[in-house]
């Protein structure tokens, strides 16, 4: 009764957004700066979005960027067993990094989906054996399709989310759209374990596929295009004792006072020590921001742009994109930026390479807080407000947790299974 009320919502709604909402917004006359964001969706889905023919093996739905990492595993495995694969995603913030993933890849397709171009047919027109998808756009059309192929729902997570009576059967509805459901957390799984219908209760299970990719990366770097920037800056960290290196990955202009917090402590234990600030953004306004908020806080001895192998300055601001996972390692310490504006970024990364995490108090969208929270909180460090940075920090902990056993456990989780 709750599915056929649901199925038939969902069917409705697709019907007045294709013969109602649809053709309105594309006739909309108003300048695009009055549109807004309308407008520029409706603009980069004409350059995007590109109805898939035919039939695919596997079919991939990711919203962002984060979502594509936990997929990018199973992609790049499917593909390699020679698969024909259909990867489908929402924010355009993907388009150009996808792009150059699929470049002269014969055997795989790609598009937007279209949100404000919406026509049903987009989905008539192809099938598909497997269908994956990562957590939260759960557009009524992508739960049709997982309901029409084998499907599976990854990173899933009720984190604040409300369970009350309407969005309890909405949520136990959609869950139930999928035939199995991998989890962010332990505490997600046996919670989803109770909203399912029985026979799939055994189907619910905790697993990310990011963790064996970080993993990897971290311990082949030398394989990576910019191992020789990689190398560079572990010696250069690596001059100093260990306990006294920080890397502050993904920051952003306005978290200044926390670095600065962190650098006075540093100063006063009168050691040799080695600070990486690896910014969110690599270019532009904000990261001119930032320079000039280092330049203005640290005297030019103790300051410097990482640039080649000859800079030895004890504080280094890294415009290389793309090494911060492979860094992380060979320091003792990371801050994760985002925690004083929307959110924390990845804590992941820094967590397998086994730093202790400080960040700001931002962390209710984040599943990878309440992963390493539930097995390993002794490394994470909340700050309430930039200056307990200073009083926060510790040269002293020590890491107890069995790095090498979870390591090997997750490099050696099979596909197979998963596919």
């Amino acid at each position: 009764m709750v599915n056929s009320f649901f199925l038939s919502l969902l069917n409705a709604i697709n019907l007045f957004r294709e013969f109602f909402f649809t053709p309105v917004i594309s006739t909309l006359r108003c300048p695009k700066a009055l549109r807004g964001s309308l407008g520029h969706r409706l603009d980069v889905e004409k350059g995007y979005v590109s109805s898939p023919l035919g039939y695919f093996d596997y079919t991939f739905h990711v919203s962002s960027e984060g979502e594509w990492q936990q997929a990018y595993p199973l992609v790049d495995e499917v593909l390699q067993r020679k698969k024909k694969v259909l990867i489908l995603y929402s924010s355009d913030s993907l388009s150009l990094s996808l792009k150059r993933f699929c470049k002269d890849k014969n055997n795989v397709s790609l598009s937007m989906i279209p949100l404000l171009s919406f026509k049903r047919s987009f989905y008539k027109n192809f099938e598909t054996s497997k269908f994956y998808m990562v957590r939260y756009d759960f557009y009524p059309e992508l739960l049709l399709l997982a309901r029409r192929s084998s499907s599976t729902l990854i990173s899933a997570s009720l984190k604040n989310k409300s369970l009350s009576f309407f969005k309890l059967f909405l949520w136990k509805f959609i869950l139930n759209s999928f035939e199995r459901v991998l989890t962010a957390t332990q505490k997600d799984c046996m919670t989803i374990r109770d909203l399912v219908s029985r026979d799939k209760s055994q189907s619910i299970q905790c697993l990310e596929f990011r963790h064996a990719q970080i993993i990897s990366r971290q311990r082949d770097w030398k394989k990576h295009p910019k191992a020789e920037h990689i190398e560079s800056l572990k010696n250069w960290a690596s001059q100093v004792e260990k306990r006294y290196t920080f890397i502050f990955g993904s920051v952003w202009s306005h978290e200044i006072e926390v670095i600065r917090e962190f650098v006075k402590r540093l100063k006063e234990e009168n050691k040799e020590f080695r600070v990486l600030i690896a910014p969110h953004k690599l270019a532009g306004s904000e990261f001119e921001e930032l320079y000039e908020l280092l330049v203005k806080n640290f005297q030019k001895e103790l300051f410097g742009l990482y640039k080649d192998k000859a800079n030895v300055k004890p504080i280094m601001l890294c415009q290389e994109g793309g090494i911060l996972c492979e860094l992380y390692p060979y320091f003792a310490h990371a801050y994760i930026g985002g925690g004083f504006g929307r959110s924390i970024h990845s804590l992941l990364e820094p967590f397998w390479g086994e730093c202790f995490l400080y960040f700001g108090p931002k962390i209710h969208r984040s599943t990878e807080y309440d992963f390493i929270k539930e097995i390993h909180p002794e490394v994470l460090t909340v700050l309430n407000d930039p200056k307990s940075a200073y009083e926060r920090f510790s040269f002293n902990k020590k890491l107890s947790f069995q790095y090498d056993t979870y390591k090997e456990r997750y490099l050696n989780l099979s596909l197979d299974q998963y596919l």
